[in-house]
This record gives C-alpha cells, structure tokens and sequence, in this order.
C-alpha cells in the first residue's frame, strides 16, 4: 500500500517565506541600533536584508496566479536568474 502524501499548501510556504523575512527586518533593526556593530558588520547586515528580501519576494511569486511571470516581473536580478 502506498502513501499519497497531502498536497503541499503554497500559501502556506508563503507565510512562513513573509514571516521569517520580518523576523530578519526585526534582527537586524535590532542590530541596526548598535552603530558599533554597524559599522562592524554592514556588510553581514546587508545580507540579513538580502536574504529577507528574496524570501519577500518568493512569498510573492509563490501567491502569483502566473508564478513565471511574477518571476520575469522581480526586481531581484539574483532571485530571476536563478529561477529563470
């Protein structure tokens, strides 16, 4: 007997994609108020904001009733040629 797995619910990814980038919006505002830290380590902060961007925006193309087009439509030039 085989199991038929549940479809897999993309809005669901999608909110747990928005939520995690707002954990990291709320991380690095957090570090963001150490200008010592800053200064530091703008570059890792950078990538904080990075990586909660790419997980905005794949929460967006996720809920797209054109996924592809969504993809072609980002502003994100990484997060499209890796998904193009």
């Amino acid at each position: 007997m085989s199991f038929i797995a549940p479809p897999l619910e993309l809005e669901k990814v999608a909110s747990l994609l928005d939520s995690l980038g707002c954990e990291l919006d709320a991380l690095g505002a957090h570090l963001c108020a150490d200008g010592r830290l800053v200064a530091k380590h703008v570059g890792e902060l950078q990538a904080l904001d990075r990586i909660a961007q790419f997980q905005r925006e794949l929460a967006r193309i996720l809920r797209a009733e054109q996924p592809m087009l969504a993809v072609r439509c980002s502003g994100l030039d990484d997060l499209k040629a890796a998904l193009s």
